[in-house]
């Protein structure tokens, strides 16, 4: 059995890392999870490093640490709750709402778990409308209009690098200015990164849509 001073001194070195200001996301990470992993954690704490795992981009491994805690608390919402966040992040949206069905169920009525509840479900019907789109891409020849339909829908659930590969695709698809605008938008975007980069990615989507409507104007 881990010891009560084993877990401060856990709890320490992870506390020295992160005030460094120096440490990597992948050691604070590997960090996190080796907090977890003790036999000797503490639920609220180590429930707070799942959330820092989430926040740091971790969200496979945030769900092995909700698997570890839930071996010792089974009846925790919470950890159902983060369960869903993981799960919702890696598109696992059938696994996202039943885990957080589950957290409601013990919990109804915390908002926390209640308020995401309804866009949780929408971005589910969104995601099975991409895969219908990606099944529509095998059926076609004329593959614009989907290429943009399926940015349009990812655009809508935050997965901004398959929003810009589609653009990529789209690029290709029409004339030399077509392909030039789009690498001048690309500079543009990595160069200003944060919320600039969402405006950009929608004007760029705008863009492409005049150019769909110009194709279309051809037929």
């Amino acid at each position: 059995m881990v010891s009560c001073n084993s877990e401060t001194k856990t709890r320490k070195q992870i506390e020295q890392l992160q005030n460094s200001g120096k440490a990597e996301k992948y050691q604070l990470g590997i960090a996190y999870m080796h907090y977890i992993s003790q036999p000797g954690y503490k639920i609220n704490y180590s429930k707070d490093l799942v959330k820092k795992l989430l926040s740091l981009g971790f969200f496979a491994e945030s769900i092995n640490a909700v698997e570890t805690l839930l071996e010792k608390s089974p009846n925790d919402p919470e950890l159902f709750y983060l369960y869903s966040v993981g799960y919702r992040n890696l598109l696992q949206y059938d696994l996202a709402v039943e885990n957080l069905d589950h957290a409601l169920s013990f919990q109804p009525g915390n908002k926390l778990y209640s308020e995401p509840y309804k866009s949780l479900k929408e971005e589910r019907k969104i995601w099975s409308e991409i895969q219908t789109l990606n099944q529509s891409l095998i059926n076609t020849t004329d593959t614009f209009p989907i290429l943009l339909d399926r940015a349009e829908h990812l655009f809508s659930i935050r997965q901004y690098d398959a929003v810009l590969y589609d653009l990529g695709s789209l690029s290709k698809m029409g004339s030399a200015s077509d392909s030039t605008y789009f690498a001048s938008s690309v500079s543009t975007l990595y160069q200003e990164g944060g919320r600039k980069s969402v405006e950009i990615l929608t004007d760029m989507m705008s863009y492409y849509r005049k150019v769909r409507d110009r194709k279309d104007n051809i037929k």
